[in-house]
């Protein structure tokens, strides 16, 4: 069973501890606190003293604007007698009922907690969940990118979808992020750069998908397990499994994020505070990168392709195209490529063309200018070495 080296496995555990501590969801106090602060609270306030048996009425009331994390830190309060409750209540009541608070419908329409508090909204307490397990994940799949032993069955909705998405996707994009994992966004359990890149492509897809009447035009998923995909791909003889492998990154540094001169078996002889009371206990770091895919699906495969070229020249620092892929079970792109000289008539084989090939040779078939377009714009990325794969053909940098 594959498993992590253990002075990895006890830098995630490390990493784990302290980042949740950092978010940990608020306390009682810090949620009233917070849901005073917004709308109509002096109702509220009315609600929070009320005797018991008036007040359970208005209590689903109370909980239903009230994000679900919140929900249980307000009710209790409910348990309390009403003494007990007004006494709890009253140092946060003073301070969060007069003034900018009770002017009525002003304020922001979610729920804020303290500005120095490490979570700064409601939609960020839900997103945190999951944030140490995709960290695993990324690092799990660096250290074993292939599994020759993979139980298929306990993958196989993600075989299926990714076989799925390979098949009917005409053009899909690998990108790689690079991360360190005691930085500020990783303890704090965000990634801003990816959000970013993300909501940007979304506005252009529903642009894209506004004018063509479509339900999806372009998409973006993280690619968490490296060895399904590589499995789907075709293995270890796959040119893209092979780029993978090359740009695949697993480092131990110093906590100045600089590499360490070790040996495996020195490194595993190092130890780490595993419940560390700040970064300050922890002396190292680690680099690793992560794989995620932009595709353009087919519905818009024929169409102008310029500003999300763009979209990746803005985010080239944070997102590195390492390659795209060109699926053949498209007959358009196939059409494209026959007509460049690069696949043959009668076999999906690559002849000895090069990218200057697909570029300079490709005739005006349907809709020409826009599908050398986009491979000019992948040269300008530096994607310039033509390679095969099964049913497809990638773009590499040489």
């Amino acid at each position: 069973m594959a498993v992590l080296p253990p002075f990895i496995r006890s830098l995630l555990k490390a990493h784990s501890f302290l980042s949740s501590s950092l978010n940990a969801p608020v306390t009682s106090k810090e949620a009233i606190k917070a849901y005073l602060q917004v709308r109509n609270a002096e109702f509220k306030r009315r609600l929070l003293l009320s005797p018991n048996p008036i007040v359970e009425p208005g209590l689903s009331v109370l909980l239903k604007d009230i994000p679900k994390p919140f929900q249980s830190h307000i009710q209790s309060i409910f348990e309390k007698p009403i003494i007990e409750k007004e006494m709890e209540l009253q140092d946060i009541l003073v301070e969060n009922t007069t003034g900018e608070a009770d002017k009525g419908n002003e304020g922001p329409s979610d729920i804020y907690c303290d500005p120095s508090a490490p979570i700064a909204n409601t939609k960020a307490l839900l997103r945190k969940t999951g944030f140490s397990t995709q960290v695993f994940q990324a690092v799990f799949s660096n250290h074993y990118p292939l599994q020759p032993d993979l139980d298929e069955s306990l993958h196989k909705s993600s075989i299926e979808w990714t076989d799925r998405l390979l098949k009917d996707t005409p053009f899909m994009f690998i990108l790689k992020q690079t991360h360190r994992l005691f930085s500020d966004n990783s303890l704090n359990q965000i990634n801003p750069s990816r959000v970013q890149f993300q909501n940007e492509l979304q506005k252009l897809a529903a642009i894209s998908s506004k004018s063509s009447k479509i339900q999806r035009s372009y998409y973006f998923c993280s690619m968490w397990n490296l060895a399904v995909f590589n499995r789907c791909l075709g293995g270890e003889d796959d040119p893209m499994v092979q780029e993978l492998l090359r740009e695949r990154e697993l480092k131990v540094t110093d906590e100045f994020f600089e590499p360490l001169s070790l040996s495996e078996e020195d490194l595993n002889q190092l130890t780490v505070n595993e419940y560390p009371g700040d970064r300050r206990d922890i002396p190292y770091d680690l680099k690793y990168t992560s794989f995620s895919v932009a595709t353009i699906e087919r519905k818009i495969r024929k169409q102008d392709h310029t500003t999300f070229l763009k979209l990746l020249e803005e985010y080239k620092d944070e997102f590195e195209v390492i390659g795209v892929r060109f699926s053949l079970n498209s007959s358009w792109i196939k059409k494209n490529l026959q007509d460049a000289s690069i696949l043959g008539e009668e076999k999906v084989q690559a002849s000895h063309g090069s990218y200057d090939d697909m570029l300079s040779n490709i005739k005006k078939v349907e809709e020409p200018s826009n599908f050398k377009h986009l491979l000019k714009g992948l040269g300008e990325l530096g994607l310039t070495e033509v390679k095969q794969g099964k049913d497809c053909l990638y773009l590499v940098r040489e």
